[in-house]
């Protein structure tokens, strides 16, 4: 299934580009990936849908549980991670 011209995959690499950029915060991030993830409803999409939902997950815990002077560049590291499978599904 070719993920080009899904709008909820493009909706959300333009939100984590918001985020690296600063333009919006970690509420906005988790409700986009939970809700990207509720949203991927294909047997295809089973795995990235499980990324996301973890991600958002991982996102909550790290808020809660590392420094805040860490958690930032953290979070970050799980973006990396969503970025990059995002993308691999929409080049598929």
């Amino acid at each position: 299934m070719s993920g080009s011209s899904r709008p909820e995959l493009e909706h959300l690499l333009s939100k984590l580009v918001q985020f690296r950029e600063g333009a919006i915060g970690l509420d906005e991030l988790q409700t986009i990936l939970w809700g990207t993830a509720e949203a991927l409803t294909s047997r295809e999409d089973r795995r990235l849908r499980e990324l996301l939902q973890a991600a958002e997950g991982r996102v909550e815990l790290i808020r809660f549980t590392v420094a805040e002077s860490r958690a930032i560049d953290e979070i970050r590291c799980v973006v990396d991670v969503i970025d990059a499978a995002v993308k691999d599904v929409r080049s598929a």
